[in-house]
């Protein structure tokens, strides 16, 4: 018989149910006068802008659309 927690206990988020919830998006940059994109996974757009921004920390981000494949 497997023990499960009173149903009045909230069940903590799992790591891999937070997988589901990132999306593709699309970050376009602007560095040293040329326009760059990067493509990067997230929870939103702002998690989006702040992981493009971590990977290129001189840049500018010019904008931020999701990707659907």
């Amino acid at each position: 018989m497997i023990r499960r927690p009173p149903r009045s206990t909230p069940k903590p988020s799992s790591a891999a149910s937070d997988v589901y919830k990132r999306q593709k998006c699309k970050v376009s940059l602007f560095k040293a006068g040329t326009i760059f994109e990067e493509i990067v996974q997230a929870t939103d757009y702002e998690d989006a802008k702040e992981v493009a921004l971590a990977r290129n920390p001189n840049a500018t981000v010019m904008g931020v659309t999701a990707v659907f494949e």
